[in-house]
């Protein structure tokens, strides 16, 4: 995937440039910008001229994928509320799913120049290096990212009750802003969890692989694996929280 890599570093570019900051509002707390669509278009384009036979599915278009071929799954700008503020947690996150599962996935910030990759049955790699979970790391102590599930503005308080819990069980909690990016660091061990109530495919398609090739357990908030070619509510944790998170999970959702 060498030259999949060199597009994307191509790509992420566009997200650099000073002139791409233009935004159009797609609902609350949801926005794009001219970048995103940059990238898209450079990305599609890209990949169309690698891989002739493969589909393309991305957020920022009208999509019927057709799952019978391998299938290419992108978030342009992942994050893209961090990218309009300057916040610099924002990532090109892309998939290849084939066969019934995913079989690639990388995710690159290019502000801090990380890149998340792996391959199915290969590893999960940042820049090169191998990266693997916290399988250790005990609820006590445990820093959780809680995704707070901006668009659906009817689960705020679902999302307090979490919060609330995440501080009295663990250690702390983090707030991303880029659920590609959290599930990654989850991966790194950088900390012990993420979640989120509901994400798309293009959101989550290439941080579950990296998550699980770094050792990580990945799920849905019933303990059930992914299915990556719908919306879901995704956990990324280490093997002795994952127990006790599925645990605290069902307890707020029954309060």
């Amino acid at each position: 995937m060498k030259n999949v890599i060199e597009l994307i570093r191509e790509a992420a570019h566009i997200m650099t440039s000073p002139d791409r900051t233009a935004v159009s509002v797609k609902g609350r707390s949801n926005f794009v910008t001219e970048a995103d669509v940059g990238v898209q278009e450079f990305m599609r384009r890209g990949l169309q001229k690698l891989y002739p036979d493969y589909g393309f599915f991305s957020e920022e278009q009208e999509n019927d994928p057709d799952y019978s071929k391998p299938i290419w799954i992108l978030d342009p700008i992942d994050g893209t509320a961090n990218f309009i503020t300057h916040y610099h947690q924002s990532a090109l996150s892309l998939a290849l799913y084939a066969e019934g599962k995913v079989v690639f996935g990388a995710v690159y910030n290019p502000f801090t120049d990380e890149l998340f990759t792996a391959e199915s049955g290969k590893g999960a790699f940042c820049n090169g290096e191998p990266i693997h979970a916290d399988n250790e790391v005990e609820m006590l102590d445990a820093i959780i990212d809680l995704g707070t599930m901006p668009y659906y503005k009817d689960r705020a308080a679902e999302v307090g009750r979490f919060a609330t819990e995440i501080i009295l069980r663990a250690s702390d909690m983090r707030r991303n802003g880029s659920a590609a990016l959290a599930m990654c660091y989850a991966a790194a061990g950088r900390t012990a969890a993420m979640m989120e109530g509901l994400l798309q495919p293009w959101d989550y398609a290439a941080g579950m692989l990296i998550a699980a090739e770094a050792g990580a357990i990945v799920s849905d908030w019933s303990g059930a694996p992914l299915d990556p070619k719908a919306p879901s509510a995704v956990l990324v944790s280490g093997e002795k929280v994952h127990p006790e998170i599925l645990k605290m999970i069902k307890e707020v959702q029954n309060q």
